[in-house]
């Protein structure tokens, strides 16, 4: 019988659905920049990237809704 070892987060994980950070809508390329690059390597090298949902309003953008995401096989680099 195969001993398949479990990966140790096989499921997406949900974090601070209402954290509520704030970025001047000036700023906001430079935060979509770093959690791409930072995308990149968790993809990589661990099969997983981080997700948030953007709330726009007048002259900033609200984050919330972050959560990690498994990619399905076949779905990474």
């Amino acid at each position: 019988m195969e001993d398949k070892q479990k990966e140790p987060y096989p499921y997406h994980v949900w974090l601070h659905e209402e954290q509520g950070i704030e970025v001047s809508n000036d700023q906001l390329d430079d935060w979509d920049c770093l959690i791409g690059d930072i995308n990149h390597q968790l993809e990589k090298m661990y099969g997983c990237t981080i997700v948030y949902d953007l709330e726009e309003k007048t002259n900033k953008t609200i984050i919330n809704g972050f959560a990690i995401f498994v990619a399905e096989e076949g779905e990474t680099e």
